[in-house]
C-alpha cells in the first residue's frame, strides 16, 4: 500500500496529486498545507468518490515546528513508513515580482533583501528541513522517493540559450533546490533513497499569472516569452492544465531510479532529456 506525502495540495499541481493518487484505493495520500480547513472543504466537495485515504496536515515550511509535528502526525498515521515525499509547496512570484529583473532591481535593494530573503527560507530552507524529518519515515518505506518539483527556468543552459531574464530571485530559489537535491541523493543512495527534481513546464490553473492584472510593459514581455518559448518548442501551445501534466510527472518518478542513474537529476516532464516544454 504506497504512502505519499504532498506539500502544497491546496490548489494547482498540488491538488491535482491528491486527486490522482487518492484514485487508487490501496494508496494513503497526506498532504500538506498551510490552511488546512479549506482544504479539507474542497476535499470534501471534490474528491468525494476517492477510493484511497487522504489525510490533510498543517505545515508551515517557514515554521520548523509545524514541519517535525507533521512528520510525528504522519509517522502515527502511516506506521512509521512512507514510500514517497513530493516537495511542491513553493513562495510562487507575483505578477510584478515575475517580469522584474535584476537589472530592474537595482534601484530597490530592500526589495531584493527582502523578496531573495523570502523565497529563500521558503523554497529552499524549509525543504531542507522537510526532507531531515520525513527522512526517518522514507527510510523506513519501501519505494523511497524525494521528489522536488522545481523549474526549466532555472536550467543555466536554457537560461542562456534563451535569453531568459524573467522571475530572477524565484529561479535562484529553484537552482539552489536542485543543488540540495543532488547534496542529499550523494548522501543517502546508498541508503536506496532517490532524490530528483522535476520540470514541470509552463503550468495554467491556479497558480498561473493573471493576464488581466498585467500592466502593458508585464504583458509585453510576457509575449517575449511566450515568443521564445515556442522558438524553442515549435509544438508549445501555452500553459497546460494542472490535471493534464500530473499524469506526466507521477510517470517520470516512477520510471526514474537510481539504476538507471537518475538519482539527483532535474528532468523534465516530456520525459526527453533536455525537453523542458
Amino acid at each position: 500500500m504506497p504512502t505519499y506525502v504532498v506539500t502544497g495540495v491546496s490548489r494547482g499541481i498540488g491538488f491535482e496529486f491528491l486527486r490522482l493518487l487518492s484514485n487508487n484505493a490501496d494508496n494513503t495520500v497526506i498532504g500538506l498545507v498551510r490552511n488546512v480547513a479549506a482544504t479539507k472543504k474542497r476535499v470534501s466537495e471534490e474528491l468525494k468518490d476517492a477510493r484511497g485515504q487522504i489525510h490533510i496536515l498543517h505545515v508551515d515550511l517557514d515554521d520548523y515546528d509545524s514541519i517535525k509535528n507533521a512528520a510525528a502526525e504522519t509517522a502515527s498515521i502511516t506506521g512509521g513508513a512512507i514510500d514517497y515525499l513530493v516537495a511542491n509547496a513553493a513562495y510562487v512570484p507575483t505578477n510584478s515580482e515575475f517580469f522584474k529583473t535584476l537589472g530592474g532591481l537595482a534601484d530597490d535593494p530592500k526589495r531584493i533583501d527582502q523578496d531573495l530573503n523570502k523565497m529563500i527560507k521558503t523554497n529552499v530552507t524549509g525543504n531542507i528541513h522537510l526532507y531531515n524529518l520525513f527522512l526517518p519515515l522514507i527510510l523506513k518505506g519501501q519505494t523511497k522517493k524525494v521528489i522536488c518539483i522545481t523549474s526549466g527556468l532555472a536550467e543555466i543552459g536554457m537560461i542562456n540559450s534563451m535569453g531568459l531574464q524573467v522571475s530572477p530571485l524565484y529561479t535562484i530559489t529553484k537552482a539552489a533546490m536542485n543543488v540540495v537535491t543532488a547534496k542529499f541523493n550523494v548522501e543517502y543512495k546508498k541508503d536506496g533513497v532517490l532524490f530528483i527534481g522535476i520540470c514541470p513546464g509552463m503550468v495554467g490553473g491556479d497558480d498561473a499569472l493573471d493576464p488581466s492584472q498585467l500592466t502593458q510593459e508585464e504583458m509585453a514581455a510576457g509575449m517575449e516569452l511566450v515568443g521564445k518559448f515556442c522558438q524553442y518548442a515549435p509544438d508549445f501551445k501555452g500553459p497546460v492544465p494542472p490535471r493534464d501534466i500530473v499524469p506526466k510527472l507521477v510517470k517520470v518518478w516512477e520510471d526514474a531510479s537510481l539504476e538507471k542513474g537518475d538519482g539527483g537529476g532535474f528532468l523534465p516532464h516530456t520525459g526527453v532529456p533536455g525537453k523542458w516544454l
